[in-house]
Order: structure tokens, then sequence, then C-alpha cells
């Protein structure tokens, strides 16, 4: 078990490793656009990413889903298959979609509050196209998860956003192009990713159709798309409403302080890379239950580190100057608050991750609709209820309990598929000892960035370690583990 486990850690670690980097870079469009756009603008031009993500998950027609389990390791042939017709099935439903588009543009205008801008239909040809670029590099970057080619996957998705960061860098800043610029960045660097997955189209792809191969790949993949759509609404449904409910500042506020919760989507998206093709891989083992038990038991570990990490000293980094003001304009910083709120909604969403390999590997992903549908309609009605009168916090409360009922509905129907023997008392030991030393932190120090806060603060992640020892929370294996890799460094 230990070995299968120090696997993922090792995929999980390269996903890791490059995805913090790629969104640490990513990261600092959040000061470039704070300070180079009013908050009005970035209001609007979050809620055109936020349809632009419903299409993305349009365009790809669950293919993705149906690629990981018609994989097969041991017949190159049957992948070339695969591969070739879900690439197909979504270039073309995005080529469709995307021509139709175009001849209906006129009253997108007015949907996406765009009026405001002189170049609206503009801006709406280049955000189409994002999309329609991204969805040629679905199904290769499936295959390379598929074949454990981590770097490679890690390596192309760097260099996409080390070219979106610096053409951003170029049109916001030196030519003053505003959204416009922001989202010709995004159209180059696309576009540039899909010419670092030629070699698999090359070798993977062949001009056939099988409409029999077809249909038990879209029997798979279609139901998971009304469970795309429902996650989608999930993460970025709230912005839209906001708008409608309130005004473009309060969305821009709410949408800087939820990016600030990227340290917790981090280690949520890495570990869910990593989290899919090892379940599949091991779902056949005779200890898999077990396995994915410590599984669970580690990610929650994982999770709550990250948590105490970036809830105790994001406030310290949002302060930090930069020329002309601080790296996320002061005038953001009334939204501080939520951040919180907003790491715990993502270790719910990782909860939900790990819970949805029962239904992966019994294929009865047709349940995936009603459990991220039921969570979806919480979430928009969180946000109706809850943000007139809490504003974004009340939006921010209202994610968590969306996470929430996606992660209690999932783990009900996959235990009766899969049945797995979690370590509940371990974990909630675990976040008790989390949550209090959280708030022991908070009551301890101040928001200004002094030694003594920073020391006091940092003196929680010995004392928690230090607890769950006491609390037998690791196993002997782990402890001899982690001794050894002590003696290497």
């Amino acid at each position: 078990m230990s070995s299968k486990i120090k696997a993922l850690l090792s995929d999980t670690a390269v996903y890791g490793v490059s995805t913090i980097i790629g969104r640490f870079l990513t990261f600092l469009l959040t000061p470039l656009y704070t300070n180079y756009l009013l908050p009005e603008e970035l209001g609007v031009f979050v809620t055109i990413f936020s349809y632009i993500a419903f299409v993305n998950i349009a365009f790809s027609f669950g293919m993705e889903s149906s690629f990981f389990r018609f994989y097969d390791k041991d017949s190159e042939e049957k992948t070339k298959k695969v591969f070739s017709i879900t690439f197909f099935t979504i270039v073309s439903i995005a080529t469709f979609l995307i021509l139709l588009f175009h001849l209906t543009i006129v009253p997108f205008v007015e949907f996406t509050s765009l009026e405001v801008f002189s170049s609206a239909n503009k801006i709406l040809l280049y955000s189409s196209l994002i999309p329609f670029f991204d969805c040629f590099m679905i199904i290769p970057f499936a295959l390379l998860r598929m074949q454990r080619k981590a770097k490679k996957f890690a390596g192309i998705k760097i260099v996409g956003i080390v070219v979106n960061v610096a053409a951003n860098i170029y049109f916001v800043v030196f030519k003053g192009m505003g959204i416009e610029g922001a989202l010709l960045a995004g159209i180059i660097s696309s576009f540039i990713g899909i010419l670092f997955v030629l070699p698999e189209l090359k070798r993977y792809l062949q001009p056939l159709f099988d409409w029999t191969l077809f249909k038990e790949l879209a029997k798979f993949g279609l139901p998971t798309m009304p469970s795309g759509f429902a996650s989608m609404m999930l993460q970025v449904a709230d912005r839209p409403i906001l708008l409608f409910l309130t005004n473009a500042q309060i969305v821009a506020i709410y949408n800087v302080n939820y990016r600030l919760g990227i340290p917790m989507m981090l280690a949520t998206t890495v570990f869910e890379y990593a989290w899919k093709p090892f379940y599949m891989t091991h779902a056949e083992d005779k200890e898999a239950p077990q396995l994915f038990s410590r599984v669970f038991t580690l990610y929650n570990l994982y999770a709550c580190i990250v948590f105490l990490i970036s809830a105790l000293f994001i406030e310290y980094v949002i302060q930090i100057p930069i020329k002309n003001g601080t790296i996320i304009n002061s005038q953001y910083w009334v939204g501080v608050g939520m951040i919180p709120i907003i790491l715990f909604g993502y270790m719910l969403y990782g909860m939900y991750a790990n819970f949805s390999a029962g239904l992966y590997i019994t294929k009865q992903t047709v349940k995936l609709p009603l459990i991220t549908g039921t969570a979806a309609v919480v979430n928009v009605l969180g946000v109706f209820v809850l943000s007139p009168i809490y504003s974004y916090n009340g939006a921010a409360w209202a994610t968590v309990l969306a996470y929430a009922t996606s992660s209690m509905i999932m783990y009900y129907y996959a235990q009766k598929a899969f049945t797995i023997p979690y370590e509940w008392s371990k974990v909630g030991v675990l976040y008790v000892f989390t949550f209090l030393l959280y708030f022991a932190s908070k009551i301890l120090t101040t928001l200004e960035p002094t030694w003594i806060n920073f020391a006091i603060r940092i003196g929680m992640f010995p004392i928690l370690f230090v607890l769950l020892y006491f609390c037998k929370f690791f196993r002997p294996d782990e402890l001899l583990l982690f001794k050894k890799l002590l003696k290497k460094n």
C-alpha cells in the first residue's frame, strides 16, 4: 500500500509544483487587473469568463471522462480509436456552436452587460475563440494524464500560462487595451498550447469513426455533462447572480478575494489530477477500500495544513508593497474576511472528489447530475437569499453550503456503490485541532505584519503535529518514512 500511495504522491508532487508555479504566475494578473482596470470594468470582465467556463463544458460533451474510462493501457490500437472519436466529437461540436454563436451574437451583448463597452461585439468574438482553441487540447491532455506523463503535461500548462501573463502585461499595461488585451492574451496562449500537443495528435489521431464505440463513449460521458455544468455553477454562477443583485464593483471585490483562496484551490486541483488515474488503476486491487480510505485521511491532513497556511498569512501577503501601491489594491481589502470561508469550501470540494471514486469505478455516473445539480441549486438559492443580506460574504457562505451538499450526497451514493471504511474519527480530530488553532492564532495576533505575529502563527503548525502524534493519527510505517526523509535532509 505504501508504494502505491508513494506513486500517487509522486504524480501529485509533479502536478502540484507545476500548478503552483502556473497559478502563481496567473495570480500576477490579479494585482495587474486591480491596478489597471476599474472595479466596474473588472466586474464585467469576470462575468464574461464565468460564461466562458460554461462554454468549455458544452464543448467537451463529456468526452474527457469517457476517454479516462475507455483508455486501454494494454492496447494502443483501442486507445487510438477512443482518442480519435472523442477528439473529433469535441472539435465538431465546438465548431458548430461557435458558428451558431457568431450568427446570433447581438443578443449576447445586453445579456453580458457589455453595452457599456464601445467594442462589445469584438469582445464577445474574442471570448469565443479562447474555449474554441482550448477544446483541441482536452483529449491530448487526458492522454498525457493516463500515461502518467505528468512532467510534459505540467510543462505545457506552464508555458501557456507564461505566454498568457506576458501577453497580458504587453496588451493591458503597455498597450492599454483593457479587456480586449486580456482576451487577446488568452487567445494567443491557447493557440500556443495546441502546438505543443501536435505530437500526440500526430501519433493517435486517425481518420475513423466507430458508431458502436461512440455510443458507448456517449452513454458514459453524457451523464457527466449536467454534472459538469452543475459543478461549474458551483464555481462561477455566483458572479453573474451577484452582478444582477448588486453591481459590478461588488462582483470585483468578491472575485478578487475569492481568488485569494487560490492555495486551497491548487491543493484540491493537483490532488484531483493525480487521484482519478490512481483510483482507476487500483480499483481492482484487493486492498483498494483500505488504500482509498487512507488516501482520504491524508488528503484531509494536506488540506488542513494548506488551510492554516492560507488563512493565517494571506492577510499579510496582500499588504506587500509594489510600485504605486500594494500587491492587491487596498480598495479590495474590505472583502478579506471571506477568504477562510472560501478555503473551507474548497476543502469540502476535495472531499467530494475523494468520494466520487466509488461512482466512477462502478460506472454509475448517471447519478452525478442529481448530486451536483442539487448542490448547484443550493448555491444559486444561497446567493439569492444571503447576498442581499451579507453581500459578498453571503455569496461565499452559499458556496460552502453547496459544496457541503454535494459532498454529503456523493458520500451516500458512493458508499452504496463501493464501500470504503473511512477513518472518520481521525479526520474529525484533525479538523477540531485545525480550527481551534486557527481561532487561537486570530485571537493572539493582529493584522499588523510584525515578527511576533508571524512567530505566533508559525508556531501553530508544530503544535498541530504534536497533537496529532499523541492522538495516534499517523501509522507506524508513515512515521518511519517521515524519519527517513528527515535523515536524508
